[in-house]
């Protein structure tokens, strides 16, 4: 049976729609697959150049190490608990001075403190991901150099005077993590932090 000339007419246009509907869906393949690129060269490159940046850094550490400026080298400890408490309530004793986890009461504001801060306090900020530098008896040019550091990275730092470190010197902590210096250096405390930052349970710095 020949098809009348109404079916073929049909036939055309539903070919002709189906063929635009294709086109359609390879523009809008495309569009997708050329963004997922331009998306993952840019988390590339910016991946690249922390990574050179953090490795730039660990290079002068290196050389900075070889002077007598670490107490004790970067040490892992074991995580205590993530407890949260009240700033006053009883808990027990922590296993680090300072503490690197544990019990753990609001977390501070990021940035610098000319006064103390209650461990409590910090080890939350520990837990966000930040990095606590505590100092004891250092001098007014490392002070004002931990200042500028704590400013500078104060989404993901905390400063603060604590007299009951050790030793005389400057403590760098992480979730987990510590490293205890006779003064302050912005190179090897810019690269702890780099390195160091949101290794946490809760990745809040920035």
């Amino acid at each position: 049976m020949t098809k009348s000339k109404k079916q073929t007419k049909n036939e055309k246009r539903r070919a002709a729609r189906q063929k635009a509907k294709n086109s359609k869906n390879t523009k809008l393949a495309a569009s997708v697959l050329g963004l997922a690129v331009i998306a993952f060269s840019g988390y590339w490159f910016f991946a690249r150049n922390q990574n050179l940046e953090i490795k730039e850094y660990t290079a002068q550490v290196s050389e900075k190490l070889g002077q007598d400026i670490v107490i004790d080298k970067e040490t892992k400890y074991s995580i205590q608990s993530r407890q949260h408490i009240s700033a006053d309530q009883a808990h027990v004793p922590y296993t680090t001075n300072p503490p690197t986890s544990g019990p753990h009461a609001n977390a501070s504001l990021g940035g610098f403190y000319a006064s103390g801060l209650q461990d409590e306090n910090a080890i939350h900020n520990l837990e966000h991901g930040y990095i606590w530098i505590s100092y004891k008896n250092v001098s007014n040019e490392e002070l004002d150099e931990i200042e500028r550091v704590a400013q500078k990275y104060r989404g993901r730092v905390i400063a603060s005077q604590r007299n009951e470190n050790d030793e005389d010197g400057v403590v760098l902590a992480a979730w987990g993590k510590m490293l205890k210096l006779r003064q302050f250096d912005d190179v090897i405390a810019e690269d702890f932090i780099k390195r160091n930052f949101n290794k946490s349970p809760e990745q809040l710095a920035k």
